[in-house]
């Protein structure tokens, strides 16, 4: 029972340790970027969806890579 439960303890961490890709860029200028957004989707008649989250965020991680 034990080894049963390490094991599923194991399978539900393993995809987090596995994470090492930068999703998220701190270092990005986001009103720059926001910007450029507002200015392609006026022109093409579009609308803007903006998605916040953070590299330490499981369930930010979990939505990005379903995109």
């Amino acid at each position: 029972m034990k080894l049963l439960i390490t094991f599923l303890i194991f399978i539900n961490t393993a995809p987090s340790f596995a994470q090492e890709s930068k999703l998220y860029y701190p270092n990005a200028d986001a009103e720059k970027d926001i910007r450029a957004a507002v200015i392609k989707a006026k022109k093409e008649h579009k609308f803007i969806l903006i998605q916040g989250g953070g590299n330490w965020c499981k369930w930010c991680i979990e939505f990005a890579l379903l995109q």
